[in-house]
């Protein structure tokens, strides 16, 4: 018995029986996609970090310090987040497939102000009545784990919006705890505002450009087709 190749056959059926160019594209289409390579991740994730560092140059510059002793608040925070999803999207767009990239521009936008600036607006607004009010560090501490808890609510829910009024894609994505990942920063900020110039607050400040590589890198690694 001669097996005949599929794949042949396919394309042989194309030719004679004039299909649709159509048909085949989505052929194409259907095939599973492989993976990123290693290398094109770490570029992504260079770049993320790459455009960090450079806000964190122009930080020190303007501080006139530094780049280890930069102090580092809500703007400084928004500024370096805002480099990061940058520099992500833009090795994305460089290192990844054309198609995804609206998808990565999308997810930019949510990374940016869904994850990142609604928790951290809840931290900072949270931890700032507590030290207005004076209350003991104890208070302060469970009025600023209140606020990343509700900010992570709330961020989840601004993402679900953003993607469904702003992009028109209807999202219903609950919280998980892999969710976790791009709150990382929201977590060192909270710590270093409540630990403040100790130990402790020092090296949670230290690691806040460290955590936020996690938003760029999940914006240029997303793969999302519209």
């Amino acid at each position: 018995m001669k097996i005949v190749n599929s794949t042949n056959m396919y394309k042989f059926n194309d030719r004679g029986s004039g299909a649709n160019p159509g048909n085949i594209q989505l052929h194409n289409d259907l095939r599973e996609e492989k993976p990123m390579s290693t290398w094109r991740k770490a570029c992504i994730v260079g770049a993320s970090v790459a455009t960090i560092g450079v806000a964190l140059a122009s930080i020190a510059k303007l501080q006139k310090c530094k780049i280890h002793k930069i102090k580092i608040e809500e703007p400084q925070m928004i500024g370096i987040a805002a480099a990061s999803v940058l520099g992500g999207l833009w090795g994305g767009v460089l290192f990844d497939k054309t198609k995804y990239a609206k998808g990565k521009a999308r997810e930019a936008f949510t990374q940016l102000f869904g994850n990142t600036l609604v928790t951290l607006g809840f931290v900072s607004a949270t931890g700032r009545i507590a030290r207005y009010f004076k209350a003991s560090k104890p208070v302060e501490a469970a009025a600023t784990a209140v606020g990343l808890v509700s900010g992570v609510f709330c961020g989840n829910r601004m993402s679900n919006l953003i993607n469904t009024k702003l992009f028109k894609q209807k999202v219903d994505r609950g919280i998980k705890v892999s969710d976790a990942a791009p709150h990382v920063d929201d977590i060192a900020f909270a710590l270093n505002s409540v630990c403040g110039k100790t130990l402790p607050g020092t090296i949670m400040s230290r690691l806040i450009p460290f955590a936020l590589i996690v938003p760029g890198s999940q914006t240029g690694l997303c793969r999302k087709i519209d």
